[in-house]
């Protein structure tokens, strides 16, 4: 069983590692789905050394996608990372999937949150792709991740321990995709600003406009998030054949990560040592 931590920093990918993390996933700068979280080249390359020395993992999130004159430079700078040592990378679209697998035959690869999986079709074609393990939406209960049958003993299931359920499916939204304000591109109002189009699974500008004040027939209107924790329900998504279970939050400072990554660790071994009985079918 694997506890994914977040880090945007070596700081937070220190911290995780130091708190009890398995491995810890980072967006590599200018090929990741959220800027505002993305690590630079030199940031990614000391949190390598470290989660070599701690004999641990790093997945590396190249989760936008490039346009066509952009793609061989972000397989370039893919390779240079699986050269020095990265556990494995976190993709976000069939084609690219499809070519890193032919690239690298061996690489673990993941098929991002931002797929948008949700059944057992889902997951046998991004298989078939090539990925390695699928990310399965925020706050999915753990009746269907069992629904999902033998095809989840065919990927490596990931699901998020703790992190925040949104209006809307990552991969599935065009709100925040393709609405954004920004100064400068154009005049609608006194404060200059304009709305903006652009993909944020190309860009990685995701406005998050699902998180700002709306109002509907003049009454303001807040669109339902909700904090998903699993600590209570960690047995019954073992059982489902759950191998992996991330931490949501790349953007925390490094006393955060370290903290949440310490919580639930010890809910994890907890739970470990509570199912992991003989006959009961689950292996550490």
């Amino acid at each position: 069983m694997t506890l994914l931590a977040p880090a945007g920093s070596q700081g937070a990918a220190l911290a995780a590692l130091q708190n009890g993390a398995d491995a810890v996933y980072m967006g590599v700068r200018g090929w990741s789905r959220w800027v505002r979280a993305d690590a630079g080249e030199d940031v990614i390359r000391h949190s390598l050394r470290h989660t070599l020395e701690y004999s641990k993992g790093l997945w590396l999130a190249f989760n936008s996608v490039p346009a066509s004159q952009d793609l061989y430079r972000m397989l370039d700078c893919l390779g240079r990372f699986v050269e020095l040592g990265a556990k494995g990378v976190i993709l976000n679209d069939p084609g690219i999937i499809h070519l890193v697998r032919g690239r690298w035959p061996d690489l673990p690869i993941t098929a991002s949150v931002g797929c948008g999986l949700f059944n057992t079709q889902d997951l046998a074609f991004y298989r078939e792709e090539g990925a390695t393990a699928a990310v399965l939406p925020c706050g999915i209960p753990w009746e269907e991740v069992q629904a999902l049958g033998p095809e989840r003993e065919e990927l490596e299931l990931e699901v998020f321990i703790h992190g925040w359920q949104e209006p809307f499916y990552l991969g599935k939204c065009w709100l925040g995709s393709y609405i954004r304000q920004q100064p400068g591109a154009g005049r609608i109002d006194r404060e200059e600003r304009c709305v903006a189009v652009g993909s944020a699974r190309r860009s990685g500008r995701c406005s998050r406009a699902c998180r700002q004040p709306w109002t509907v027939g003049g009454e303001p209107v807040k669109l339902p998030w909700r904090l998903v924790s699993l600590g209570s329900d960690l047995g019954r998504y073992l059982q489902a054949g759950v191998t992996r279970f991330k931490i949501q939050g790349r953007d925390l400072p490094p006393e955060e990560v370290g903290q949440l990554v310490r919580h639930y660790r010890c809910l994890l071994d907890q739970q470990l040592a509570e199912t992991i009985m003989p006959g009961n079918g689950v292996q550490p």
